[in-house]
């Protein structure tokens, strides 16, 4: 029974039902109007499943979603909301109301992408309004899409919304793209805006700065200043762009505001870099007027806040060398060079702290490395020629005064320094070149003439030498090393008295100059004057007892004076001081030889010579009195020193041939005679020696030679009369043992001939009367036939 109740239910019942629903199914329109009606009552609900069920039977108009939609929002189902809306405004046609409610409601659920999407729909339906501009601004800041940034604020911009923000935002993106024009016509719309905001005005002034146009950037600033005076940053802008355009005093006075406001730590919180500039730039500017103090006070704060700056460091050094405070100075500049080595003026300031303290060694180091980072630093390359100049290394000088010259042709002291070397090493030529130059840059320099005058001394041309001097003391009266060579001038022309007032003239002007001393007591014993001689001489030990030259001359005057036992103090003195000095040994001979300490003397004469192999004086004293004392071997070696260092000396060539004389050298002894001979070919008593030797030697030709020489000199010179006659008559002698009669006649001829003529000039001689005799015992055998007289021999007694 069940089971054929339950298959009519369904064969019968059930599909009768249905047919009735289908008959009964409400229309497309139907369900919209329901639909509707219960939108505006308000039945959201209702409304939605009417919409949707409607929508089962066609798609339905855009309208249609976007009610239903609006439903959903109503309801609080934002994501159907926003389903429902994306497809009214597939259905095209969207309205401007439409993409505003789907791009807000998609802005609270929807994804990134659908939510540009939407507030794109939107800006492109109304392109004036600015809400969905503003929303996307918002998106792509959100996820940093800066091309979308700059579209949405150009968008904003260009429809007239009026942000000073918006500005200062775009043309911060052109600034990143380097469209600088279009960054800074932003940043003056901005300013129109609100010219009382720093902003705008403190990047367009940054952009004008870094364009070089300072002056229109120094009006932004200025403006920072109008407007916010309490802000760093005009001050800071205002500060360095003055300090560029050169106005010190406006930009020291406002970076003190910056460096040195109440609120100095905000002020470098807000700057950062730019603070640590600003002290860096003050410092400079302390510097450069001299307000050293504040310049180290600033370095000092600069080292408490970890700002290790070079420059900074490298300024206080210097200013604390203007305050004459090396020791901290040299600190500094330590510390300027460990933080960059390559910092050239901090080497060449440590440089001038050790030249100052004569550490040249130090010096140079520090000026080389000066010059390697910085070649065009003339005054490092200056000060190295005078340090190398200290330690005696000429050349080094000279390459760097050099490099001076080439840096800077138009200064005075490069030339100047150049000669004073070229000098040195005996190159007056070329210092005179250097000099002239040196003299068209500074005319009247008393200096340039007195080197000039140096080179013309050097080279031997003393009169322009001294023309030179005067001109030099005409314009510095007080220039006393243009009198004192002067004075050597003077000297060396034999005008002794002119270089006594030269000398005197230098030591007035500068009383403890020794070599005027010296000068001045040089001409003075030259004069005689000895006891004015040896007051300058004592003149110049006050000032250095322990001057050689002054010591020796002290002695030497001594001795011309006669004063023999000071002299002899005094000159023991000065080997004391220097055991090498050779003029001391020989005057303390002399002053032994006057004392008749003769083997004392003979000691120093050759210690002088042993010293001084050049000393001729030395040698021709030790020869003389060994001959005096005896000793004629002795005196033979230095004796022949002496002619050697002087082939013209008389006195010495003499006192060799006595000496060689007295040993039994007579050859040598001749010799000698026959260079006193060449030396003096008009004196008659060098023949005479001559003649004498050679007569000893039985050199009778030669001995008639050296007498007829005499007699040639000096016709009334008996005794050559007589020895000639000796010869002669000797001559007669050989003549006669050799057979050579005739021979014989003439030789004893002519020694009657001389014999008498002896006797016209000397008829009182003792040797008279053998001559007599002789003649008349010639006579008695010349009177012989030739023939007997070949067998007879002829004696005096005839």
């Amino acid at each position: 029974m069940f089971k054929k109740l339950f298959l009519l239910f369904v064969v019968v019942i059930i599909p009768v039902f249905l047919s009735a629903q289908e008959e009964f199914q409400p229309s497309y329109e139907d369900l919209i109007y329901d639909a509707e009606d219960a939108f505006y009552r308000e039945d959201y609900a209702t409304a939605i499943e009417l919409f949707n069920k409607a929508l089962t039977l066609e798609q339905g108009s855009a309208s249609v979603w976007e009610m239903l939609g609006d439903s959903y929002v109503e309801l609080g189902s934002l994501t159907l909301a926003g389903d429902a809306y994306k497809n009214a405004i597939k259905r095209g046609d969207a309205t401007l109301e439409l993409w505003r409610k789907y791009a807000q409601t998609i802005a609270k659920i929807g994804s990134e992408k659908d939510r540009v999407e939407a507030y794109k729909g939107w800006a492109n339906a109304d392109p004036n309004d600015p809400e969905p501009h503003l929303a996307l601004l918002e998106i792509y800041k959100a996820v940093g899409d800066e091309k979308g940034i700059q579209r949405e604020l150009e968008a904003l911009l260009g429809i007239g919304v009026e942000n000073y923000d918006y500005y200062i935002e775009l043309a911060d993106i052109y600034e990143k793209k380097r469209d600088v024009e279009r960054a800074m016509k932003q940043y003056r719309f901005a300013i129109d805006i609100d010219p009382t905001r720093y902003e705008a005005h403190l990047r367009l002034g940054d952009i004008l700065w870094s364009k070089g146009n300072l002056q229109e950037a120094l009006y932004e600033f200025e403006d920072i200043v109008r407007y916010n005076p309490e802000l760093p940053y005009g001050h800071y802008g205002l500060g360095i762009i003055s300090y560029e355009l050169g106005d010190d005093r406006t930009a020291i006075s406002e970076l003190e505001i910056v460096l040195n406001s109440s609120e100095e730590g905000r002020y470098r919180d807000e700057l950062g870099d730019r603070y640590f500039k600003a002290l860096k730039v003050l410092t400079e500017l302390y510097h450069r007027v001299g307000m050293y103090d504040e310049v180290v006070e600033l370095a000092g704060r600069a080292r408490g806040m970890g700002y290790n700056d070079d420059d900074v460091f490298y300024l206080a050094g210097n200013g604390l060398m203007n305050l004459g405070k090396t020791d901290e100075a040299e600190d500094f500049l330590k510390e300027a060079i460990s933080l960059n080595y390559k910092n050239a003026m901090a080497h060449y300031d440590l440089g001038r702290i050790y030249f100052e303290r004569a550490d040249f060694s130090s010096s140079v180091i520090e000026l080389e490395s000066a010059v390697k980072y910085n070649d065009k630093l003339y005054g490092a390359y200056l000060l190295l020629g005078y340090a190398y100049s200290n330690l005696n290394d000429s050349d080094s000088a000279y390459m760097n005064f050099k490099r001076a010259r080439e840096l800077r042709g138009g200064e005075f002291e490069p030339h100047f320094e150049i000669a004073k070397i070229l000098i040195s090493w005996g190159r007056y030529k070329d210092a005179l070149v250097c000099l002239e130059q040196a003299k068209k840059i500074q005319p009247r320099n008393a200096d340039a003439l007195y080197y000039i005058g140096q080179s013309y001394e050097g080279l031997g041309e003393l009169e322009k030498a001294m023309e030179n001097y005067e001109q030099a003391t005409f314009i510095d009266r007080e220039h006393y090393l243009a009198y004192n060579s002067l004075g050597d001038v003077h000297w060396k022309l034999g005008n002794v008295e002119s270089a006594l007032t030269s000398y005197e003239q230098a030591f007035s002007i500068k009383v403890d100059y020794i070599p005027a001393y010296i000068g001045f007591a040089r001409c003075n014993e030259e004069l005689m004057y000895y006891d004015d001689a040896i007051h300058a001489y004592d003149s110049a030990l006050d000032y250095d007892n322990e001057n050689i030259v002054a010591q020796l001359g002290k002695g030497r005057s001594e001795y011309k004076a006669g004063y023999y036992d000071k002299a002899e103090e005094d000159l023991k003195r000065a080997i004391k001081l220097d055991p090498n000095l050779s003029d001391a040994h020989f005057y303390l001979g002399r002053v032994y030889e006057q004392k008749e300490k003769f083997e004392d003397a003979v000691e120093e004469y050759h210690t002088a010579g042993q010293l001084d192999p050049e000393n001729y004086d030395a040698f021709y004293r030790e020869g003389f009195l060994l001959l005096r004392l005896k000793r004629d071997g002795d005196a033979i070696l230095p004796l022949e020193t002496a002619t050697k260092l002087k082939p013209s000396s008389v006195d010495a060539h003499l006192l060799l041939a006595v000496a060689y004389e007295n040993t039994d050298m007579l050859d040598c002894a001749v010799k000698e005679y026959r260079r006193l001979a060449e030396i003096e070919p008009d004196n008659k008593e060098h023949f005479r020696n001559i003649g004498v030797l050679e007569r000893m030697r039985n050199k009778y030709d030669s001995a008639i030679r050296a007498f007829s020489r005499v007699l040639e000199l000096d016709p009334d010179d008996a005794d050559a009369y007589e020895m000639l006659g000796d010869l002669y008559r000797i001559k007669g002698y050989q003549a006669k043992e050799w057979r050579q009669y005739d021979e014989e006649i003439r030789w004893l001829d002519m020694a009657v001939d001389k014999y008498q003529q002896f006797m016209a000039l000397r008829p009182n001689d003792e040797s008279v009367p053998f001559i007599q005799q002789f003649i008349e015992g010639y006579r008695k055998y010349k009177s012989l036939p030739e023939e007997e007289r070949k067998i007879v021999e002829f004696y005096f007694s005839w």
